[in-house]
């Protein structure tokens, strides 16, 4: 298990870089050496934010299964960039999804943090599973 933040934020860089490309993108990893992570041939400019799951409590819903992903005074300018892949890690650190949201789709852009809650664990695990509906989000995945 890989204990620094940096190389957690490769895995993510990576990832979303091999699954792009995949897909037919000419994709540049610029990581450490500027504002952004990635961009394609198009000129549009991607933000890599990657997290471990873990379990936290809920008031609402007991506890719940998720990934939090901190902007922080460093990241505000999060709003400049076309896309922003949110890449979910499980408790092991390997990928388990990969969510490429566009800038004016994604409702977490605000300069604070973001929870990306596991809904197939929460519908097996909540106190009031009837509360548990399909993540907005879940349409996003790459």
């Amino acid at each position: 298990m890989i204990n620094r933040k940096d190389l957690i934020g490769n895995i993510g860089m990576y990832e979303v870089a091999l699954r792009l490309t995949k897909k037919g993108y000419d994709i540049t990893v610029h990581g450490g050496k500027c504002s952004f992570d990635l961009s394609d041939g198009d000129g549009n400019r991607y933000e890599v934010k990657t997290a471990t799951a873990k379990k936290r409590k809920d008031s609402e819903h007991g506890l719940y299964r998720g990934w939090v992903f901190a902007s922080g005074s460093k990241n505000r300018n999060i709003a400049k960039f076309e896309y922003t892949a949110y890449v979910l890690l499980d408790e092991l650190q390997e990928v388990e999804r990969v969510l490429l949201i566009p800038h004016l789709e994604d409702r977490f852009r605000n300069g604070r943090s973001a929870t990306i809650k596991d809904t197939l664990w929460q519908k097996k695990h909540s106190n009031r599973k009837n509360l548990v509906g399909k993540k907005w989000y879940d349409f996003y995945e790459i």
